[in-house]
């Protein structure tokens, strides 16, 4: 289900539909909107100064605040092999209600989020949950429970994004003895960071988490992996701690 807050490319919603086997319950909200390439164009020329991957996400937002463009789902698909995955706001409203459960997943971090202190060196939306469930069309009373994710070593996109925490420093992917990582979109070398309290305490405090999932822990030492642990067992209770990319890589507290 692509919800009414949703920007999304059609290029990339083909690649997916081939090995997620959505063809038969794919549902996009008439209020989703698509990227298009003047949206990836006008953030090239704009938002280059704060290492933006320039997808387009922002402009497609802009484009629906002034209510103008026909970039929105119910105008694009319209007339198109895609027409037949539009669902009305009531269709939306009654596949969630039916439904036995629903997993959520919010992209990026609460640190990252628009309303944050480290504006503009954001991505373009807030990152919390509250935030996340009115992008997806998901009304607050069916929130049940929130699980959190960190990292033990904190990353940023490479280039200019911005400050960290004033307990946190920047490592170097040499210094750690690992190799670098790479941005999804940019394939840009991804800055790296200590583990910070007041990161944390900070996306607790806005998120409030009822459990925790402590990833990356391949990257440090058991000490430092105990240490963060007992850190964030003072605010919430962390459950799963993830020691590499497979799923049994993931071990239960």
């Amino acid at each position: 289900m692509i919800g009414p807050g949703a920007v999304f490319s059609l290029d990339r919603l083909k690649e997916e539909m081939v090995y997620l086997r959505a063809d038969q319950t794919l549902r996009i909200h008439p209020a989703a909107m698509v990227l298009t390439p003047e949206h990836r164009k006008k953030e090239m020329a704009t938002l280059g100064h704060i290492a933006s991957t320039c997808q387009g996400s922002a402009a497609a937002m802009v484009d629906k605040i002034w209510r103008g463009n026909p970039s929105m789902a119910k105008y694009v698909l319209k007339d198109t092999k895609f027409e037949q995955y539009l669902c009305t706001h009531a269709e939306w409203q009654m596949r969630l209600a039916m439904s036995d459960g629903i997993l959520a997943e919010g992209s990026q971090g609460y640190s990252l989020g628009i309303n944050t202190h480290f504006y503009p060196y954001t991505t373009s939306r807030d990152c919390g949950p509250a935030a996340f469930l009115s992008n997806m069309g998901i009304p607050l009373g069916m929130l049940s429970r929130i699980i959190g994710t960190c990292r033990t070593l904190p990353i940023r996109v490479g280039g200019t994004s911005g400050d960290c925490y004033p307990d946190q420093e920047e490592l170097t992917w040499e210094e750690l003895g690992l190799e670098p990582e790479l941005t999804t979109v940019t394939n840009r070398v991804r800055r790296i960071f200590t583990y910070s309290k007041l990161q944390i305490e900070e996306a607790i405090w806005w998120c409030d988490p009822d459990l925790v999932f402590l990833n990356f822990a391949n990257y440090v030492d058991k000490d430092y992996v105990s240490n963060i642990v007992a850190h964030i067992d003072t605010f919430s209770t962390v459950r799963w701690v993830g020691f590499g990319p497979a799923y049994q890589d993931i071990g239960v507290v």
